[in-house]
């Protein structure tokens, strides 16, 4: 209808303009009447006022334009896709639409005025402060990326683009959701690094495999090899990749061999080990077990191999080694076989004489030479089975690892002249010499040392050659040999006996071995005396060698550490017991501290030989009543083990109240650490079961006269 009436006003503007444009013509040919001017200025009035009409009109239309202009853009601004907001410099929102309301997951109406930092993620608010600056200090469009709280915990990734006004006073910002393309990316580099972490996990335990690991192509080209493998052949891995596998085989028939093996299996692609020699870079050859795997893809077409080699050198030599050992141990096993028969024999022998030669005494018509002879024969046999039952209570003692050493200052002249003493008789009745070599300081030589394990390597050592040798002689040396590294004592016993064979002689200080235990030469003993000798001297910091010729004889030498601090210690040297004068008199009390009766008998009638004053006590209660009583008593003889109290806490007791009594342990136990024990406890000397008479008389002699 507005379109129509603004058609009629133009033609009817049209038209007056027409007529108006006569009018002036008429004017211009006739002169002027008063009807033609009122004429024209009628249409003058006409056409401004149709005129007047024809700019309302276009006004309204204008205006109506213009609503329609911004409503539209009103509904696109409010329901636009993208977030819109206007914020001013201090950071407020002025305006928004739907979309930014429902990014910020508020009402709208309550986020008009609300500081838009607010809602930003702490982690991005910083970015968003300098973003915002930047857009109110410079004309062009600025951008950045935000994170916006949410409630239920899941990140919004949002991209911002702003740009402010021509005066600066506000500032229009774009808001665009990229969570879910943010998300993705998240993801795919979540994805991707651990990709690259199982990659260097993998990376990490190929080359953490302690076998060589090498991967070659189906042409057997080297793809790939692990640390081990770079390690056992010498090479590096950019002088390997690409070469061909046969520049690690002894020789090219291998080579081929092992081609021909795995072409043979390619049909079933099963794995196999297969062993041959193997070159490293230096040329050196070595036995290498492989296995061989093959690598397929998801059709099942190989791609190529991977190898596990694995030095087996010394696989081999174990086994060579596990061969020798079987040997030995079925050598082993026959030499104890014998041992065991010879232990039978030793121990029956002796057992024999005794138990038999005791029954013969019962015989009321001996003569006196008989008994005797007969006591001889008993005493002989005691003493020998003694020596095998002492042998092998010592190698249970070292086996269980109870044997200590028991360190003491020990003057080594006063060891071997007590040695050559006590053997000099027992060698010269077998007819045969027995010398002393002794070329240490005459005032003595002192070193810190286990003074009983000393005597029993030289009583051992001696004893072997008294069994070996009939005939000639035997010689005991003893010297100090000394270096610029260090200084030894060194002992030795020679003999003139039947030596020993070289193929004997690694064997010899084996436990259970006699040198001739599987000939009808075999001596009696159970092949335990060396063993313990060198045991002994390598608990002392020692070493003991021999030299020997089968049919000439044998030298046994060990040697033990001296520094000389031991001299500056020990100036005071004690007499040899064979230089003694038997001092002690019938004055000298002993008690004798004993509760088994046979022990207790031999005991009196071995001191009686000394003086007659002795007391007995069958316990250790007995023994500190009697000692707390009787202040005048020199010595006690301690059993340890007794009813009521035993020696040890006796002997405790005792020192309480008397630090001067003379008290020597005696005990029938062998595994328990006795000595040491005994000495702990406040005991001044030790003194094993059964009793020697000599020994025990010269231990007393040696606490009484000095």
């Amino acid at each position: 209808m507005k379109t129509k009436n603004k058609k009629s006003s133009q033609a009817t503007i049209l038209r007056l303009k027409a007529e108006q444009k006569l009018a002036r013509k008429q004017k211009n040919n006739k002169s002027s009447t008063p009807e033609a001017d009122m004429l024209r200025l009628v249409h003058e009035l006409e056409v401004h006022q149709i005129e007047l009409e024809m700019q309302n009109e276009e006004l309204f239309i204008a205006k109506e334009k213009s609503e329609l202009g911004e409503q539209k853009y009103t509904e696109l601004y409010d329901f636009a896709p993208s977030g819109y907001l206007t914020l001013s410099k201090t950071g407020e929102i002025t305006e928004l639409n739907f979309a930014s309301a429902k990014l910020l997951n508020k009402d709208r109406s309550r986020l008009i005025n609300a500081n838009f930092a607010c809602f930003i993620s702490l982690n991005t608010r910083s970015n968003f402060d300098q973003f915002l600056k930047d857009v109110f200090t410079s004309k062009i469009k600025q951008s950045c990326e935000i994170v916006l709280e949410s409630k239920n915990d899941l990140p919004i990734y949002v991209n911002i683009e702003g740009i402010a006004d021509q005066r600066n006073n506000f500032c229009l910002l774009t808001l665009i959701d990229i969570s879910t393309a943010k998300l993705a990316q998240i993801h795919l580099l979540e994805k991707k690094r651990k990709i690259e972490e199982q990659a260097e996990n993998y990376k990490s335990l190929f080359n953490s495999i302690r076998d060589a690991i090498l991967v070659a192509d189906t042409e057997r080209n080297i793809i790939d090899c692990n640390t081990a493998f770079c390690s056992l052949f010498g090479y590096s891995k950019e002088d390997i990749i690409g070469k061909k596998t046969s520049v690690f085989y002894e020789n090219e028939t291998q080579f081929i061999e092992l081609g021909q093996v795995l072409e043979s299996n390619y049909n079933e692609s099963k794995s196999f080990l297969h062993t041959l020699n193997y070159k490293k870079k230096n040329n050196d050859i070595f036995p290498g077990e492989t296995g061989v795997y093959y690598l397929k893809n998801n059709e099942g077409s190989i791609l190529g191999f991977v190898g596990l080699i694995r030095d087996i050198t010394q696989r081999q030599k174990a086994e060579i080694e596990l061969l020798n050992a079987r040997k030995k141990a079925e050598e082993s096993d026959r030499l104890k076989s014998a041992f065991l028969a010879n232990m039978s024999h030793e121990i029956r022998t002796p057992m024999n004489g005794i138990l038999g030669f005791s029954r013969l005494l019962k015989n009321p018509h001996l003569t006196g030479k008989e008994q005797q002879r007969y006591i001889e024969v008993i005493e002989k046999s005691g003493d020998r089975l003694l020596n095998i039952i002492n042998n092998l209570l010592d190698v249970s003692k070292i086996e269980a690892g109870l044997m200590k050493t028991n360190l003491k200052t020990v003057n080594i002249n006063e060891a071997i002249d007590y040695v050559y003493s006590f053997f000099k008789h027992e060698i010269e009745n077998k007819g045969m010499t027995f010398t002393l070599n002794n070329t240490l300081p005459s005032e003595g030589l002192f070193i810190k040392s286990d003074h009983e394990k000393i005597y029993a390597i030289l009583i051992n050592l001696i004893k072997n050659a008294i069994k070996y040798s009939d005939e000639g002689g035997i010689e005991l040396g003893v010297s100090l040999k000394t270096s610029k590294m260090k200084s030894d004592i060194e002992f030795f016993v020679k003999d003139t006996g039947i030596g020993i064979s070289k193929n004997k002689q690694h064997t010899i200080f084996d436990r259970f071995i006699q040198a001739d235990i599987a000939d009808e030469s075999a001596r009696q003993g159970a092949g335990l005396g060396l063993s313990i000798a060198k045991t002994y001297v390598e608990m002392l910091g020692g070493n003991i060698y021999l030299e020997s010729q089968e049919g000439f004889g044998s030298i046994f030498y060990f040697t033990l550490p001296y520094n000389g601090q031991e001299d500056n210690l020990a100036k005071k040297i004690n007499k040899k017991p064979g230089d003694k004068t038997n001092t002690y008199t019938h004055n000298l009390k002993i008690l004798i501290v004993e509760d088994d009766p046979v022990s207790e008998m031999l005991i009196s009638i071995i001191i009686k030989s000394i003086t007659p004053k002795v007391i007995i006590a069958r316990n250790g209660l007995e023994a500190i009543n009697i000692c707390k009583n009787d202040p005048e008593i020199d010595l006690v003889l301690m059993d340890i083990k007794m009813p009521e109290i035993n020696g040890y806490e006796a002997t405790r007791q005792i020192r309480q109240f008397n630090k001067d009594l003379i008290i020597i342990a005696q005990s029938a136990f062998g595994l328990n650490g006795d000595p040491e024990k005994a000495l702990a406890v406040g005991c001044d000397d030790y003194i094993k079961k059964p009793l020697n008479k000599k020994l025990l008389l010269t231990m007393i002699e040696k606490h009484f006269n000095k």
